[in-house]
């Protein structure tokens, strides 16, 4: 089974954030019109792609920053492999 979340339902804060699942370091960051895409290495070895709105753009993060991830736990969800 794979793990699977949407972007979107994925928080993203510098490290040190209270309730952090995941930590890591982002490789890539995108503006997408309304949103900013970030594209984090998690020190377990995890890629994930994070989306958040353009609220403020004092907020946004920058390549190379340390983040930490959360996500509610009815955002996740698994899906079988192909064979």
């Amino acid at each position: 089974a794979v793990f699977c979340l949407r972007p979107e339902r994925i928080a993203i804060a510098p490290e040190g954030d209270a309730g952090a699942v995941v930590t890591g370091e982002i490789s890539e960051a995108a503006f997408v019109g309304e949103a900013m895409r970030y594209v984090v290495h998690a020190a377990s070895g995890e890629t994930f792609t994070v989306k958040r709105l353009n609220l403020d753009a004092a907020d946004r993060l920058k390549v190379g920053a340390r983040v930490a991830l959360r996500w509610s736990p009815d955002a996740a969800f698994t899906q079988r492999r192909q064979p």
